[in-house]
């Protein structure tokens, strides 16, 4: 019995001198402030340094901890124990504390180094989450990004107190001190950021410029990531984006234009490089969905004119995408499938959070699953497939690298009831790789070496009549190459004065082998059937190389006026031109939240080496076309959370190229138009377009938002004359442009129940497009009478206007197994005959001598149901 209690009292003793000795309670000096700053030298020199500083005793065994590796710490406003917890990051090692001040650097224990910090980062104005936050341990490269819900953890952490700094684009950067793991194994933090001041960098100085799901201060997001993916189309930028002012489009094709210009006017980059035809399914109107996916786009900005001098060789518009760029917590796996197609998609990190990667993959499925929709009708049989991925690495704060790839393919079989037969391929392939590094904290500079090709092959023939005679039979090969180097400088000479300036020079060749046949049939006005057959053969490659080169000057000149000046040149090899394009945008602060913006610039673009016209017999490249772009806006945010934009503009471009204009009615799958209808040679003097758009976002409370635009706008081409049939047609007057939509409206109504639920309801309205109304020569007596009945009234008619209500319904799922997502979209819910076009058959004469045709209109998107299901896990 004697011996237990001398036992009993002898652990006691050796657990209270344990207590003593070995106290994680941190004393008062350690929590002091210090200001200490070295660079690469030894941790055995850097703790000496330290305690003559301070004070502090260390107490270490210099064989069993890296005494000689190099360290480094920089230290204004940290704790004493903060940077003692910071070498021990950068050697691998940990400290204890003794009595209090005195300090026992030993070994890191990995399997007791399970300690985390872990937290949520928001708004301060709105709650939002912040995504894609830089956070990080102070002086350390140890960091993280905060996810789409704007939480972030550290794991594996030692024993010490950390301090972790908080940035992101367009807030305060904030710093949280003396987070404790020494006396705790976890702490759970809540960061509020609040809007800064905003620098001259961060000035909007581009009237019709959208942030959607980027970047930006919340309140200055057009559309956050999650109102983006709850509307309708949301499974493709290219429709979704839709819904801002200045954009016109139709139900087919994913092609959109911008201030009645055409899409090829709109630069398309994707993280910095330029794509080139980035659409799928391109035999549906150019192009029925895009090629990039987007569950991995982190961000778009749409700018809709008078965009800066970085941006180049585009007349109309920039759509500028980013890939998604948020370090998870864990790395993640989704899947989802959808009527359309079945994507995967994977993204996480690497090397101690210093590299991340994504991975995204589609294949679309049309090939099974119209045959079986099909009731026996004759449709395409399109398969198309794409790849997306990014790796990056961190080698500092200061120095970033990345490697990207896209490849997309096409094929489709067609043959159709009249025996057509088409087989067409289309493929888009890129490879870039880019190198971002601060030169100081002011010079930043970005470089981008890439190698892209765009492919597109049509063969096919044609029957013509009951006795499927041949009417044309057509081989098609092209391909494009391009290898591109481009440069970005952006130096903050002072708060108040920003330069930027950079390069892009390419150099690119195109293949064309065309070739194609055609018997012309043609009736005369007796119904006797002719034929006038002839051939055309073209192989030709272009090659050529194209430089572009910008400065820009933006200068807070005085508080509430922030002006950027700049000067692009551009030149092209294989058309011998060269051009300056100036341009002047400004930014006036007439409150803290209300700004006035304007822009004037010259904007050129060249004809791209893969736009030869070869199917029309165009064997030379136009010269460049010039847009001269004018513009005003207003915009003003309410405390309420209210959103309110007014724009107007001015935009005229001349120097158009010739082009091909069917008279007639087009197919929605029309592989071969240089075979199918009447086509005229329009000459173009120039175009103009000009209008007053109106944009509102209303986030009424958690559960309500609303949004809508407004736009009143005229398009007009002014031609000069039309060749058709071997004449020219002197016409001499202006017309709506094809794309000319008087009134257009957009309105979206959402509303999330709970974390759960989210639905919405979405308005599209627009005036009916100009159309022109066929004829047929053979109830002419002359060919004079046909032309001048022809073109006299050139698009003078009009389309009944357009509307259309569209229902998304999305559901979410959190289960043990991950997060699983459902959808229901239900596109024209009223199941609206929308008018595209009419056939015109069955022409007869009336009785006042006038030649009329009964028409049958062709219709838009019927009610068209639409559901999709996503799951997404951790690993």
């Amino acid at each position: 019995m004697v011996l237990i209690r001398l036992i009993l009292h002898f652990l006691l003793l050796m657990i209270l001198a344990n207590t003593l000795i070995f106290s994680q309670s941190i004393s008062d000096d350690l929590k002091k402030k210090i200001e200490i700053n070295f660079d690469n030298i030894s941790f055995e020199d850097a703790l000496e340094r330290i305690s003559q500083q301070t004070g502090i005793e260390f107490n270490y065994n210099k064989s069993r901890i890296p005494v000689t590796k190099k360290v480094s710490v920089q230290s204004d406003t940290n704790s004493i124990l903060n940077v003692i917890t910071n070498l021990t990051l950068q050697t691998n090692t940990e400290l204890k504390i003794i009595n209090g001040n005195k300090i026992l650097i030993v070994p890191k224990d990995n399997k007791k180094a399970n300690k985390k910090i872990s937290g949520i980062l928001r708004d301060a104005k709105t709650d939002q989450p912040l995504i894609g936050a830089n956070i990080l341990i102070a002086g350390t490269t140890l960091g993280t990004i905060s996810n789409d819900k704007g939480n972030f953890l550290f794991e594996n952490l030692p024993r010490g107190s950390y301090a972790i700094t908080f940035n992101y684009i367009g807030y305060e950067p904030q710093t949280i001190n003396g987070i404790n793991l020494i006396e705790n194994d976890s702490e759970t933090i809540e960061v509020d950021l609040e809007e800064k001041s905003i620098l001259v960098r961060e000035v909007v100085v581009t009237p019709g410029a959208f942030s959607i799901m980027g970047k930006a201060p919340y309140s200055q997001q057009t559309l956050t990531k999650e109102e983006f993916k709850n509307i309708s189309f949301a499974e493709d930028a290219y429709r979704a984006i839709r819904r801002l002012p200045g954009i016109s489009s139709n139900d087919y094709s994913a092609h959109f234009g911008i201030r009645g210009g055409k899409s090829n006017e709109i630069l398309v980059q994707l993280d910095g490089l330029q794509l080139y035809e980035p659409f799928h399914l391109k035999d549906f109107m150019g192009g029925f969905l895009s090629i990039v996916d987007v569950e991995a786009i982190g961000g778009i900005d749409l700018l809709t004119g008078g965009f800066t001098s970085e941006y180049g060789d585009k007349l109309s518009g920039v759509f500028n995408i980013s890939t998604i760029n948020s370090y998870p917590e864990k790395n993640k796996l989704s899947m989802g499938l959808s009527m359309m197609n079945a994507r995967l998609m994977s993204n996480g990190t690497f090397a101690d959070n210093k590299g991340y990667y994504f991975f995204s993959a589609r294949r679309g499925y049309l090939d099974l699953v119209l045959p079986i929709a099909s009731d026996g009708d004759d449709l395409p049989s399109p398969k198309y497939y794409d790849l997306l991925g990014k790796v990056e690495y961190k080698f500092s704060q200061d120095h970033t690298m990345s490697f990207n790839y896209l490849f997309a393919k096409d094929d489709m079989t067609f043959t159709e009831e009249d025996k057509d037969h088409s087989e067409t391929s289309y493929g888009n392939y890129y490879l870039w790789f880019t190198n971002k590094y601060f030169v100081t904290n002011n010079l930043f500079v970005r470089n981008i070496f890439s190698y892209g090709r765009v492919s597109h092959d049509r063969q096919g023939n044609g029957f013509s009549f009951d006795d499927f005679q041949v009417h044309f039979n057509v081989r098609d090969e092209k391909s494009f190459n391009i290898f591109r180097m481009k440069q970005d400088w952006d130096f903050e000479v002072s708060d108040k004065y920003v330069l930027k300036w950079g390069f892009d020079v390419f150099n690119g060749n195109a293949n064309y082998d065309y070739f194609a046949f055609n018997n012309n049939w043609y009736f005369d006005r007796d119904g006797n059937r002719f034929k006038d057959p002839d051939t055309l053969n073209i192989n030709t490659n272009p090659s050529g190389n194209q430089v572009g080169a910008y400065i820009s000057n933006r200068i807070n000149v005085i508080d509430p006026l922030t002006v950027e000046l700049g000067l692009r040149y551009d030149h092209a090899s294989y058309t011998d031109e060269q051009h300056l394009s100036p341009r002047i945008n400004l930014a006036y602060a007439l409150g803290e939240n209300t700004f006035l913006r304007g822009g004037w610039g010259y904007f050129r673009q060249f004809q791209a080496l893969n736009e030869l016209e070869v199917k029309w017999n165009r064997r030379e490249f136009e010269n460049a076309q010039l847009a001269k772009h004018y513009l005003l806006g207003f915009e003003h945010f309410f405390d309420n959370n209210f959103h309110i934009r007014l724009e107007g503009y001015y935009k005229e471009i001349t120097n158009r190229p010739v082009e091909f204009r069917s008279y007639e009615v087009p197919e929605d799958v029309e592989i071969y138009p240089e075979f199918a209808y009447e086509h005229a040679e329009v000459y173009l003097d120039k175009s103009i377009s000009k209008g007053i758009e109106l944009y509102l976002k209303y986030n009424i409370d958690d559960k309500f938002s609303l949004w809508g635009s407004y736009s009143y706008s005229v398009a007009i081409d002014k031609i000069n004359k039309i060749r058709f049939d071997g004449r020219n047609i002197p016409v001499d007057d202006f017309y709506p442009n094809l794309n000319d939509q008087t009134h257009t409206a957009y309105f979206d109504f959402n509303y999330k129940p709970n974390e759960d639920w989210n639905i919405n309801l979405g308005v599209q309205y627009h005036t009916g497009w100009p159309y022109n109304e066929p004829r047929r020569r053979g109830f002419f007596a002359t060919d004079e009478e046909f032309f001048n009945s022809v073109f006299a009234n050139y698009n003078s008619l009009r389309f009944p206007h357009y509307l259309r209500l569209d229902l998304r319904v999305n559901k979410f799922f959190r289960t043990s197994v991950g997060k699983v997502s459902i959808f229901l979209e239900l596109i024209n819910l009223l199941n609206r005959e929308n008018v595209r076009a009419y056939n015109f058959n069955d022409g007869f004469i009336d009785a006042s001598g006038n030649v009329r045709f009964s028409k049958t209109p062709e219709k838009w998107l019927p009610l068209l149901p639409s559901i999709g299901i996503s799951w997404e896990i951790d690993y």
